[in-house]
């Protein structure tokens, strides 16, 4: 029995193995719909109400600073943001409300 005898076969096994297992991971991924954010904006007022004495710090969101009276937020991890900068990360750049800086 030659060496080709051999190798052929498994190597066609294997080559067909690999090409199935491929095809079947790409036609799952395709088949997962992007999750919607289930953020809106009344679950943002609820969990993380406007405070306007916080005069500190900077936005991450948008690099500016933060000033008394502007309405920002305070996360649960103490990080301050504008209202209206995490309010449109919270609802449009994700799908749970986790602090951009942590």
């Amino acid at each position: 029995m030659s060496l080709l005898n051999v190798l052929l076969p498994l190597v066609c096994f294997f080559l067909i193995t690999v090409i199935a297992v491929v095809w079947t991971w790409r036609q799952t991924r395709k088949a997962r719909p992007v999750p919607k954010p289930v953020v809106d904006r009344a679950a943002v007022e609820r969990t993380f109400p406007k405070q306007d004495d916080i005069a500190s710090g900077e936005c991450t969101v948008c690099l500016e600073g933060l000033e008394a009276g502007q309405g920002c937020r305070l996360l649960h991890c103490a990080h301050a943001f504008h209202a209206e900068c995490i309010d449109e990360w919270f609802l449009h750049g994700g799908s749970a409300m986790v602090c951009p800086s942590c």
